[in-house]
């Protein structure tokens, strides 16, 4: 397993804090693909998630004006929505209505139940807190009824 990236003292350097959580999210999502390919689903599956959870971290200090910012959400949306297939999560990218427009958001399901089970609405799609929630919420079903959070 990679080495995490560490803070040290006070905040940590926007720049090193992005490659170092950066490369070792593109390390694991390599052993990710690695195990895909070799037919390791539900190993592929836990690595593209804790891919999907370094690159929120890689892009949680840069500067919102900094240009790789993108690229990294992309990285983390790309990791989830692999480790959703690979996994089987009964996930899925929904649109919600919103005035004459509507709001991208993740959907995801604890299955058929024979009463209402609480769940969870999340709107600030910039909070990396949101963000960690879908993929929780995506492991720990039971509790959660659903997640809508893009």
């Amino acid at each position: 397993m990679p080495a995490a990236p560490t803070r040290g003292a006070g905040l940590p350097d926007g720049q090193a804090w992005y490659e170092a959580w950066s490369a070792v999210g593109d390390e694991v999502a390599a052993q990710a693909s690695a195990d895909e390919a070799a037919g390791r689903l539900i190993s592929a599956g836990h690595k593209h998630r804790r891919a999907c959870v370094y690159h929120i971290l890689a892009e949680r200090y840069l500067d919102n004006t900094d240009e790789r910012k993108a690229g990294a959400y992309q990285a983390m949306r790309k990791e989830f929505a692999a480790f959703v297939a690979c996994a089987g999560e009964p996930a899925e990218y929904v649109e919600v209505p919103y005035g004459d427009t509507s709001l991208p958001a993740l959907f995801v399901s604890v299955g058929a139940r024979s009463r209402p089970r609480p769940s969870s609405t999340s709107t600030s799609t910039a909070s990396t807190r949101s963000r960690r929630s879908c993929i929780y919420a995506a492991e720990s079903r039971p509790g959660c009824a659903g997640c809508q959070c893009s």
